[in-house]
């Protein structure tokens, strides 16, 4: 007789770069048919999202056991099946800023978008021209034109908290006493921004996010100065300054706060 057993088992992949918005959500997506990657080689990201490096994909695949027995006395012999995905082929991803090449104006960008003396195109990025390509992406938000704008993917996803990818240079998450800084969070991706840029006319928007409440932006067209002014949406890991320092206390304005039945000053 011949039985056969089957196992759900989780495999870790061989690392590769996934296009995507928010890391987490590639995580948890990356194992599927429609996963885009952005390895060496491949195509740009498409527009909206931006390039994750270095991620390491968790799947499940279903192991397949089967064992015969000729006799009572005759130990079984186990024949072990497996199925598992193979990863595409990769070259080594960045895990550091990401390198672009400087030698001429042009960039090699696909569309042939001319830029303006000084500026660099990016490649991949329609449109995108900068002084310092090596500051897209590098995990610290710089908040103003050309680096903050659709064209260079909002710093590379560098200026939301949920596009910045905590794998870079600067991690997401500098701190005071840091050797460089501040560093906030101008968010002006629709996807995740509370901010209307036209509306929010302050002179410091690397204030905007970093964790001490500035009374100039907390207004609703700057998003509560991105969430530093109430105790229940700043963000504690990713804030550069101490939320609610004495110097920079909690004033909360936002009424989806303050409303809220378990609000706490």
């Amino acid at each position: 007789s011949q039985e056969v057993q089957e196992d759900l088992v989780t495999i870790t992949l061989a690392a590769q770069n996934y296009c995507g918005t928010v890391n987490d959500n590639i995580r948890e997506t990356c194992a599927q048919d429609d996963a885009v990657t952005c390895n060496a080689g491949d195509p740009a990201c498409p527009s909206g999202t931006v390039c994750f490096g270095n991620i390491e994909c968790e799947v499940q695949v279903t192991t397949s056991t089967s064992s015969t027995n000729e006799s009572s006395t005759n130990a079984p012999t186990l024949a072990l099946t497996t199925s598992i995905p193979t990863p595409g082929t990769i070259t080594q991803p960045p895990t550091d800023i990401p390198t672009f090449s400087t030698d001429d104006n042009d960039g090699g960008n696909e569309t042939g978008f001319g830029c303006a003396e000084g500026t660099t195109a990016v490649p991949g990025l329609a449109g995108c021209c900068v002084a310092d390509p090596s500051f897209l992406g590098d995990g610290a938000c710089d908040p103003w034109p050309p680096y903050n704008t659709a064209e260079c993917g909002y710093d590379l996803g560098d200026c939301c908290k949920e596009s910045c990818n905590p794998d870079s240079a600067f991690g997401c998450n500098a701190k005071e006493g840091d050797p460089y800084g501040p560093f906030g969070f101008f968010c002006l991706d629709p996807q995740f921004s509370k901010i209307d840029a036209a509306a929010c006319n302050v002179e410091n928007r690397e204030w905007i996010g970093d964790g001490g409440c500035d009374s100039d932006s907390n207004i609703p067209e700057c998003g509560y100065d991105n969430g530093d002014c109430c105790r229940q949406t700043c963000d504690v890991e990713k804030a550069y300054f101490e939320c609610g320092n004495e110097n920079q206390p909690f004033d909360c304005k936002d009424p989806d706060i303050i409303y809220r039945a378990d609000y706490v000053p």
